[in-house]
């Protein structure tokens, strides 16, 4: 890993993220992986936050639906499967690691 000195050198002040109260390592580390997507340090904070909340929301196991949106899942739900032709040919197919 590069050291502090090299790390904060041409970096542009981002006020937001420098208020941020974090390790030195652990600001490195952020700003290394921003200035790779060539985004703002907030930015690539913000957007990991983001994701985060999405995968955490959706990692419930319990989820609240109006009664309009669990009869729409309802008959999602109650529909006969529909056939899926190239999963079938797939699962026909020998594995790789058998060829």
């Amino acid at each position: 890993m590069q050291s502090a000195a090299i790390e904060k050198t041409g970096a542009k002040k981002d006020s937001t993220f420098s208020q941020m109260r974090i390790a030195e390592e652990e600001r490195n580390l952020i700003v290394r992986a921003a200035r790779l997507l060539k985004i703002k340090p907030t930015q690539y904070v913000r957007d990991a936050a983001l994701t985060r909340a999405q995968m955490d929301l959706m990692d419930q196991r319990t989820f609240t639906l109006d009664e309009e949106r669990w009869k729409e899942l309802d008959e999602i739900l109650a529909a006969p499967a529909q056939p899926l032709p190239q999963l079938a040919k797939r699962l026909r197919e020998k594995p790789v690691w058998e060829k």
